[in-house]
């Protein structure tokens, strides 16, 4: 970054805040135990509306069940709006399962 500024301290600052907000606003979602899965379901389906290309939605161990709910609650709109659906399920090193959404909009 500092070459392609030609070491512009300025626009290297500037480029850091774009890409910190264009990845601030991508809606991804990390499930936890607090959270209300009628507001993530909102505002996924928000992002449906605005034609998001790329969903995200994390959750591990016992946070697995709130995804999954959540999945069911938003798949049946996803296919509506032209979204596939796919999960990955895995397991971290200290073999905590994890549980990855991604929902793609086809084009």
């Amino acid at each position: 970054m500092y070459a392609y500024h030609d070491g512009d301290e300025k626009k290297i600052k500037e480029d850091i805040n774009d890409r910190i907000l264009f990845l601030i606003r991508r809606p991804i979602y990390y499930i936890h135990q607090g959270d209300r899965n009628d507001l993530i379901v909102e505002q996924i389906y928000q992002a449906f509306h605005r034609k998001e290309v790329y969903i995200a939605m994390h959750a591990a161990g016992q946070n697995i069940s709130k995804a999954m709910e959540i999945i069911l609650e938003v798949t049946d709109r996803a296919k509506e709006c032209g979204y596939d659906i796919a999960v990955s399920q895995e397991k971290t090193l200290s073999q905590t399962p994890v549980y990855n959404v991604y929902i793609t909009f086809k084009e």
